[in-house]
């Protein structure tokens, strides 16, 4: 017979799941890398090189078997995970995206995915994506950083083209339903900022927050990524404390 709790609400910034994405150089890996709690760090699961200078505990993956495998050995070793690490960061998570597609087409003899017929492909890929991604979210809240891509939508019933991560259109639609949060980090218009962190619906881009006190415009300052942090932690503490008043 089932029996069901009460569930606790996130009390920690980095106890949300997130997407965080934009163009290349705008401050998103050293923007997660300090996604610190407790004076625990992040855990980076990284698909390219360039996290040295930051200092972070980071693996390489190249590939979607190496990928399963870093999942089973955090899985064998979850506790240690998760007393030395805030969080899981995915970097990128479009090139693990990738990796799925070159899988299938292997074990499928396609030159690509979307060759297979009545969108096979798609469901493969969604379905190999949500496995391998379910597993990690048991493990430690995730932040996945992903490039970002323009694409074509309808907005107010007028087609505009916005700014998404570059991910295949079925594994967005999926990751998007298991987050919290999802940023763009766009290049700033002002000469004293690096970026600015948009967490609000927009025609600019696909961005928003389950926590309505978190959704807005962060400015991100060169070399100073604390303080933007900082800025959204009080928006989210502020959920919590409210509620005790």
């Amino acid at each position: 017979m089932p029996v069901f709790r009460k569930t606790q609400p996130n009390t920690s910034f980095t106890s949300m799941n997130m997407i965080l994405y934009g163009f290349p150089k705008t401050g998103k890996t050293t923007l997660a890398s300090h996604f610190i709690d407790s004076g625990k760090p992040p855990a980076f699961i990284a698909t390219e090189r360039g996290h040295d200078a930051l200092g972070v505990s980071a693996e390489m993956v190249t590939s979607y078997d190496h990928f399963l495998k870093l999942i089973e050995y955090l899985e064998k070793n979850i506790e240690a995970t998760r007393q030395e690490h805030s969080c899981l960061v995915v970097d990128l998570i479009s090139d693990v995206d990738q990796f799925i597609s070159r899988q299938i087409e292997n074990d499928k003899k396609v030159d690509y995915i979307h060759d297979l017929q009545f969108g096979k492909g798609s469901k493969i890929l969604s379905n190999m994506f949500s496995d391998a991604i379910n597993r990690l979210l048991a493990i430690l809240p995730c932040t996945f950083l992903a490039h970002s891509d323009e694409r074509e939508i309808v907005w107010n019933g007028e087609k505009i083209k916005v700014q998404q991560p570059n991910l295949n259109k079925a594994t967005l639609k999926w990751l998007n339903g298991k987050v919290d949060l999802i940023g763009f980090i766009s290049p700033s218009n002002n000469k004293d900022l690096f970026a600015e962190l948009y967490v609000k619906p927009n025609p600019l881009c696909i961005a928003g927050c389950r926590y309505s006190a978190v959704t807005g415009v962060y400015p991100m300052y060169k070399d100073e990524p604390n303080k933007t942090i900082k800025l959204i932690r009080t928006n989210f503490n502020s959920i919590f404390e409210g509620a005790k008043k």
